[in-house]
């Protein structure tokens, strides 16, 4: 939630990056729950029949520790709480309270921070003083050097554009993507080094792939800008079909981008 992660990651302005590669394991241990902690936790509870059927799958782990044993990360299938929830959040913080914290860097992951935006922009639909702290962070972001960064930069810059109506996120979308496709982009194909030598990878992982945000990016300036990323857009397209059928599994982002980009007017703001 946002609230966690203000909580725990939120310092002056920006999102740090949790913890370095080698205390990330640590941070997956203090955030997850051994599935003895978990049903011991529940077992406690009169309420524990519904907690199991609201968990559903859940109770069998639905995550991998540091030590690649099966552990729990709570997650419901109901819409509603089911009854016996808070007594087992109480239950669950009580242990996570007995665990080492892991320490925070002073760095800051730009897509992390670009996708934060974005839930940023997306909450403040709920309440207005969301908007005030994606704006500032839009601001806040440095310019990418990757193509992954590059791709979720856009695409925040994008929302910003989206959905605070100020043109100097559109001016910086506009801007990142021409550098980008100067640096990462060759006759259709979308690449992670500047050298040309590695295809950027398809498939979707614990978040949507960076080609399927630069698919999205690049429909929404074609509208915005017109004629300029015609090309661009098709000659991607072109070169992602037989890919897609390929990796239809994977790559479910870049199929619904695809979807939405053949059902979308091909003119926008201008």
């Amino acid at each position: 939630s946002i609230a966690f992660s203000d909580a725990w990651l939120y310092k002056n302005g920006i999102y740090l990056d949790g913890t370095d590669a080698g205390m990330h394991i640590k941070a997956d241990d203090y955030f997850t729950f051994s599935k003895i902690e978990f049903m011991g936790a529940i077992t406690s509870s009169k309420y524990k029949k519904e907690l199991i059927d609201a968990l559903g799958s859940t109770v069998d782990g639905n995550y991998e520790s540091s030590n690649f044993s099966a552990t729990i990360n709570p997650h419901f299938y109901t819409t509603a709480r089911p009854q016996g929830f808070y007594e087992l959040r109480f239950a669950l913080k009580k242990i996570r309270a007995a665990k080492a914290r892991p320490a925070l860097l002073s760095t800051a992951n730009i897509v992390s921070n670009a996708m934060m935006a974005e839930a940023l922009l997306q909450a403040s639909f709920i309440d207005k003083k969301y908007s005030k702290k994606a704006n500032s962070l839009l601001q806040r972001l440095k310019k990418p050097t990757s193509f992954e960064g590059s791709a979720f930069y856009i695409s925040a810059m994008l929302a910003g554009y989206d959905s605070l109506w100020e043109i100097k996120f559109l001016e910086q979308a506009d801007t990142v993507m021409k550098q980008a496709l100067n640096k990462f982009y060759k006759n259709g194909v979308w690449y992670e080094d500047a050298a040309h030598k590695k295809e950027a990878d398809l498939s979707d992982t614990h978040f949507i792939s960076a080609v399927s945000k630069m698919v999205s990016n690049l429909q929404k300036l074609n509208r915005y800008k017109h004629s300029i990323y015609v090309n661009p857009l098709k000659q991607t397209m072109a070169k992602l079909s037989p890919a897609i059928d390929a990796k239809s599994c994977e790559a479910a982002s870049l199929i619904m981008a695809t979807h939405f980009m053949s059902k979308s007017p091909s003119s926008g703001k201008d």
